[in-house]
């Protein structure tokens, strides 16, 4: 009797064990950003940003949201990150994630450069590069829409986006924007 009495204490302190650790190993699926540029990301040095444009996160998961592109069925959807304390939300964080995201799910996205103006943010690509290069226009135009809308509702002062192709007009195979085109304007901030 006693040895059924020590074998079912030591399954269930095994168990229990077992229980501890699956519990304690899942944080749930929560992206974080690189803390430095993905390889295929480039942010150029010269990137402005107005005085009073960003916001030092003062305290802990500041959660945004951002958009990116289901591969399996190329429809744009949301998702929820967290930022860490300390972290600097601006416009060049968002479009570094976006572009980290993006290029992890559907092609390398490449940043020529991003620049705060006011209330407007104008983010420039490379033109070999997705979004300008290599997509169909549906999705060409859904990946635009994600960084736009990223921006727009992140940024409190963010009320106008515009696209360039290196600082030039919004020029690809599928789209074609002049250079000052708002790609996404939000008139109720």
């Amino acid at each position: 009797m006693r040895r059924i009495r020590n074998r079912r204490t030591v399954f269930f302190a095994a168990l229990l064990g077992m229980c501890v650790t699956f519990l304690g190993g899942c944080e749930g699926n929560k992206k974080q950003p690189s803390s430095s540029l993905p390889a295929s990301t480039t942010v150029t040095p010269y990137i402005t940003v107005e005085q009073g444009s960003s916001t030092v996160i003062d305290k802990e998961n500041k959660a945004i949201v951002y958009y990116t592109v289901d591969p399996s069925t190329g429809e744009k959807e949301p998702g929820t990150a967290y930022m860490e304390k300390g972290e600097v939300l601006n416009a060049e964080y968002i479009c570094t994630f976006e572009a980290d995201i993006i290029s992890g799910d559907i092609s390398d996205v490449v940043i020529d450069s991003v620049t705060e103006n006011e209330n407007t943010v104008i983010v420039s690509f490379t033109k070999d590069s997705a979004p300008a290069s290599g997509l169909s226009k549906k999705i060409e135009q859904y990946v635009l829409d994600c960084f736009a809308q990223s921006l727009i509702e992140n940024l409190d002062y963010c009320k106008k986006v515009i696209f360039r192709i290196e600082g030039e007009a919004y020029v690809s195979n599928n789209l074609s924007y002049d250079k000052d085109f708002v790609y996404l304007e939000n008139s109720m901030k």
